[in-house]
């Protein structure tokens, strides 16, 4: 059988290639769409609309660059939050640093009376029928007991006298033989011995804290020596020999030498250069009673008040607010009464106030030290640029101020602040002090509003070009649904009609 050659009509080639090219066509629409479905955008390259494409692209350029710029403005906000929130704690420091300040001063005229807990007394009671209060003593010259009084600085004595650390026993005119008596705290008395007239000044008082060594048992039984030097010490500050105590304890000086000749009393104390007249000396007399002892404090010094209290005790009082130190030098009367020991009053209540006023002074610099952002501290003076656009060209510099003590004009108290001109000097520095705070805070609270402000706007911007690209190039969700859907039927029926023509030429061939 003869086979013809395979061989369409023209007709059925033209309808298949017209076919075939249409189902190329759809498809290509087909997948454009499919990236339009995912992509959210009808316009995905310069191909499909080179003008809309190109817009779209500077619409979204300029929205991303200013969500770069808003980037910056949020941290800025929150840093000046930050630092604003800074200038409230050192106001708070400063507040307490004030209040510190006014307790200072209300304390001026405070007094603390030593008041006597033992003995029960009247007027009229006679000192020798008082348990304790000894008017005769033949041990020590004169014979009767004796307590000394002492107002001032109770920590400390210093000298009138210029020295070096080189001045010696006889430089001051010192001789031997001559003694000193001294009392810290709680301690008996020390005497020290002048045998050495070569010896220095610093080093005849540095005597007395190795007599101040003490050992103290522990509950494990083990023994801890505890060096005098922790408790004592004595040094040449601005010239003037000065002893002082680490602990606040008092401190009485008083000579050994013999109390029956009164000009030879403070022989000792003289050359030291020791002032001596805020010390009180009272040596109970045989036929004294309470109100003949109570009339020689009085007598003596305007500076005491010697009284029975509503409860019967004796009280002793520093009227204008000066420590007092009472001790026994002869006898235990002192002690007898309860009034032996030491009245921390108003001078030293203000020292108190002044130490913890330098301590807030170094919470302020260390909040100031502390409060770096990004490495930048706005409160040690330096500065921030908010940058309002994309290229930098428009920006508002926000200058910091220097916040520390110094720069806020506070000083440490000066003299433990016992003049009361000094403190009311301190009250006016920190009241400019907070007005300066505030003029701050209210210049960080304005730049951050505006960068707010300049956010809020910016935004809005950002999003109306944001919108706007989208609106160039968005895709019709539904649309592009529809027209796949159309897209699919028309290939099934393109595929439909190739197949029932390739059917057709197959079957007229098959006759041959």
């Amino acid at each position: 059988m003869r086979t013809m050659p395979y061989n369409l009509s023209g007709s059925s080639s033209t309808a298949i290639s017209s076919a075939l090219y249409r189902n190329k066509s759809i498809t290509s629409k087909f997948d454009k769409d499919a990236v339009a479905l995912s992509t959210g955008k009808k316009i995905n390259t310069s191909y499909d609309n080179s003008t809309l494409y190109f817009k779209d692209m500077r619409l979204s350029e300029r929205a991303e660059g200013i969500s770069g710029v808003l980037d910056g403005l949020s941290t800025i906000v929150t840093e000046l939050n930050a630092f604003s929130s800074n200038i409230d704690s050192l106001s708070d420091l400063l507040q307490l640093a004030k209040s510190l300040a006014n307790s200072a001063r209300d304390s001026i005229n405070y007094i603390k009376p030593i008041v006597g807990n033992k003995l029960e007394i009247t007027r009229t009671d006679m000192l020798s029928n008082l348990t304790g209060v000894a008017t005769e003593n033949k041990k020590t010259p004169p014979g009767k007991d004796t307590f000394l009084l002492r107002t001032g600085d109770a920590d400390k004595v210093e000298s009138d006298y210029l020295m070096t650390e080189e001045t010696t026993l006889k430089d001051l005119g010192l001789t031997k033989g001559e003694e000193f008596n001294i009392k810290i705290g709680e301690h008996d008395w020390i005497t020290l011995r002048i045998d050495n007239l070569d010896l220095k000044v610093t080093d005849f008082f540095g005597q007395i804290s190795n007599k101040l060594e003490k050992t103290t048992i522990n509950e494990d039984g083990s023994t801890t020596k505890i060096p005098g030097d922790d408790i004592f010490d004595v040094s040449i500050l601005e010239g003037k020999l000065t002893l002082t105590t680490t602990d606040l304890s008092p401190i009485l000086i008083d000579d050994a030498t013999d109390y029956e000749d009164e000009n030879k009393r403070y022989s000792t104390l003289n050359a030291f250069g020791f002032d001596m007249s805020n010390t009180l000396q009272v040596s109970i007399e045989d036929d004294w009673n309470v109100q003949n002892l109570m009339d020689s404090i009085n007598k003596q010094s305007s500076d005491i008040i010697a009284s029975i209290n509503q409860d019967g005790h004796l009280e002793v009082t520093s009227i204008y607010g000066k420590d007092l130190v009472i001790s026994d030098q002869i006898g235990n009367s002192a002690y007898a009464f309860g009034i032996s020991g030491f009245s921390d009053t108003s001078e030293s209540d203000r020292a108190n106030y002044a130490n913890r006023y330098n301590d807030l002074l170094k919470q302020i610099d260390s909040l100031v030290d502390d409060s770096y952002f990004n490495g930048i501290n706005l409160l040690k003076g330096d500065s921030i640029q908010a940058i309002f656009s994309e290229n930098g060209d428009t920006y508002r510099t926000i200058h910091g101020t220097m916040l520390d003590s110094n720069s806020l004009g506070l000083g440490t108290a000066i003299d433990s602040w016992q003049n009361p001109s000094d403190i009311s000097n301190v009250i006016a520095s920190i009241d400019s002090a907070l007005e300066k705070l505030e003029r701050v805070s209210s210049s960080f609270d304005r730049a951050s509003a505006m960068i707010q402000s300049r956010d809020t706007f910016m935004t809005a911007i950002s999003g109306t070009f944001q919108k706007s690209a989208t609106k160039l190039t968005e895709a019709d969700a539904n649309e592009v649904a529809i027209e796949q859907l159309s897209i699919n039927t028309q290939q099934q029926l393109i595929n439909q009609v190739i197949s029932l023509t390739l059917e057709a030429n197959s079957s007229v061939l098959s006759l041959f």
